[in-house]
């Protein structure tokens, strides 16, 4: 029974640690494996380097971030034992640095909101100028957006707190190595997008004011017009208003991944942020894991197509070296028939005249021609 079985906590332990596959595949899947190597005095990649010498497979990239958003992942099997391949490692345990923290919790991400925009990001400054114009149509700031500033969409008097959460925003995922665009759509160049470039992939994502649905009952004047013309009683009608609510969104269609963060009854989106830059990398590192399988595949595809390529061409070769080879021995067996048959002509015919010497003489010579081993010595060899 092993350590983790008795209940111990390793990194308590003195005496060395007897992991077998299947107990280091378990807890290798069980929680990150920087907070599991520090408890046998290792480091992450030290854990590593064990899992690959026992062929114990690993949580990839961004796994864990999508754990904690929710999403449902398989786990590989854990893969039989090769020829000459270790079943079990002895670790010795060693004693952790007293200036390693030993947090069982990973501290959540906190994105600050400051209460004024002071230093804005240079995309939040061009978006401010264009949103805050006095007569700037809807469509600057609705989802058929035509303007390149950052996707926006909300309603004057909710502007100056959506410029602030987007500047904290967009400051946020560039301090964490990303990069935030605004450029043309991918499908209609004439319109724009906003995206942050995580992990290489193109993430896009906008912010919006919802909108409550308002009933307009019909006016008094309304229902005696309706009823002084004698036609039917008007009747309510709806539109749509600005909450001051607002929202953000990652636009996909991709499944399995939160999409969207707002204001609630017992939230505000300024305390979403952290939560929605770590969506957004988890679905950034989604897509660069199935790239990078992508690339793998077809990579392993252009490798076999070459070496069906190399294999047909080895085989059309050989096949000219077999049609080569049968050429030669039909040569071989016609040059020999004829010397046979010359040879029965000369002996049933002794005192052969001068004419019939001459045709048994270009005759064998038609033979010595024909006949590839005769020639041998003549040319190259043919080629094996």
């Amino acid at each position: 029974m092993s350590a983790t079985d008795r209940g111990d906590s390793v990194d308590q332990r003195t005496d060395p640690v007897r992991l077998d596959r299947l107990t280091l595949y378990e807890l290798v899947w069980s929680q990150p494996i920087h907070k599991l190597a520090p408890k046998f005095g290792l480091s992450d990649v030290g854990l590593g380097k064990i899992c690959k010498r026992l062929n114990v497979p690993r949580p990839g990239r961004g796994y864990w971030v999508k754990i904690v958003h929710g999403k449902a992942l398989k786990r590989p099997s854990l893969p039989p034992v090769k020829a000459g391949q270790p079943t079990e490692v002895t670790i010795e345990p060693r004693p952790r640095p007293a200036t390693q923290p030993a947090g069982d919790g990973e501290i959540p991400l906190v994105v600050e909101v400051p209460e004024k925009l002071r230093k804005a990001h240079p995309l939040v400054r061009a978006a401010a100028e264009v949103l805050r114009r006095p007569a700037a149509p809807y469509y600057e700031r609705s989802a058929r957006q035509r303007v390149g500033h950052l996707a926006i969409r909300v309603d004057r008097r909710a502007l100056p707190r959506a410029l602030r959460i987007m500047d904290a925003l967009v400051k946020a995922l560039e301090g964490r190595g990303h990069r935030v665009e605004v450029r043309s759509d991918s499908y209609r160049h004439e319109r724009y997008e906003t995206v942050a470039v995580i992990c290489g992939q193109a993430v896009k994502f906008f912010m919006r004011e919802e909108r409550d649905r308002v009933a307009i009952e019909p006016t008094p004047a309304e229902v005696k017009r309706a009823a002084r013309i004698g036609s039917l009683p008007p009747q309510t009608r709806f539109d749509s208003r600005a909450s001051g609510r607002l929202a953000l969104e990652i636009d996909t269609y991709e499944r399995g991944y939160r999409k969207r963060w707002a204001d609630g009854r017992r939230q505000r989106l300024e305390q979403c942020l952290g939560a929605f830059v770590l969506g957004m990398e988890a679905l950034g590192a989604e897509r660069h894991a199935r790239h990078l399988e992508w690339e793998e595949r077809r990579r392993r595809e252009e490798e076999e197509q070459r070496r069906a390529a190399e294999e047909a061409e080895r085989r059309r070769i050989e096949q000219e070296k077999i049609e080569k080879l049968r050429q030669l021995t039909s040569d071989w067996r016609e040059a020999n028939e004829i010397r046979a048959f010359l040879a029965i002509v000369q002996e049933r015919a002794p005192a052969a005249g001068e004419e019939l010497r001459d045709w048994i003489a270009w005759g064998l010579r038609v033979a010595d021609r024909l006949d590839p081993i005769a020639t041998l010595g003549e040319g190259p060899a043919p080629s094996s």
